[in-house]
């Protein structure tokens, strides 16, 4: 296995990095699906990863445990990240529950079924499209 490369589209989880204004990175590991030319997962529009990339688009992406730890040598894809919403959220959505069924009905749909009682009012969701920059 040395010989292969850990690669992004073959990938269960990978670790997304986006930019605070300051320049510093700041990483965490997601559940990710191919759309559009690029790699989408879910988050919630409240997330300060989602608050970072409204004020700087560029991100990182590398394939990574489910804890976010990138292997040496893994590759790593460089590009630009968008906000989704609406149909192109609810596209994402159905990739991500299909690809991870058991996680998403384990996970996602306690916290979603939890965050009803909460006083304040619940997040909406978004979905995030890191569009690799080709040629890398």
């Amino acid at each position: 296995m040395a010989d292969r490369k850990l690669k992004v589209a073959d990938a269960k989880y990978i670790s997304f990095t986006s930019y605070r204004q300051d320049g510093s990175a700041a990483s965490t590991p997601v559940w990710v699906v191919p759309f559009r030319g690029g790699y989408a997962f879910t988050s919630d529009d409240t997330s300060f990863k989602v608050k970072r990339i409204a004020k700087n688009p560029r991100a990182r992406i590398a394939p990574s445990t489910f804890r976010g730890v990138v292997a040496e040598g893994a590759e790593v894809l460089e590009g630009t990240a968008e906000l989704l919403r609406g149909d192109d959220f609810l596209a994402v959505e159905q990739l991500i529950k299909r690809k991870y069924w058991l996680g998403w009905y384990l996970a996602i749909v306690p916290s979603q079924f939890f965050a009803r009682f909460k006083k304040k009012s619940t997040p909406g969701s978004v979905a995030i499209l890191m569009t690799p920059h080709r040629g890398e």
